[in-house]
């Protein structure tokens, strides 16, 4: 493929944003290529894809073929893509409702 200094960024500093964006390895995957990240997605967000494309701000670039690549692979972008409100949809599709003794519990029918 191409030269390797110029695509993605190192595998060593991939695997530091997963240890501290996503201990779990839970939804964070990336293409590697010649030790470089060269594509990321997100699996939680391209597992409920077609449930979160009506979300507002809705961006399919954590779940396309093409996948985050270039100039937008940087930890800011994988952080704010965790803190978005289609990612954390696409948590709680993933781990399914509240139990009925959390939400009395957690929102206001329980006060």
């Amino acid at each position: 493929m191409a030269n390797s200094k110029s695509v993605g960024v190192a595998e060593k500093t991939f695997e530091m944003w997963v240890s501290s964006i996503d201990p779990n390895k839970l939804w964070l995957k990336a293409e590697i290529v010649d030790r470089h990240a060269v594509r990321i997605w997100c699996k939680l967000c391209t597992k409920h894809a077609d449930r979160l494309r009506g979300f507002r701000n809705w961006s399919d670039v954590f779940t396309d073929s093409v996948g985050v690549s270039g100039a937008g692979l940087k930890k800011d972008t994988v952080a704010k893509h965790r803190a978005s409100s289609a990612h954390l949809r696409a948590e709680a599709l993933e781990n399914g409702p509240l139990p009925v003794a959390d939400i009395f519990a957690r929102t206001a029918i329980g006060n």
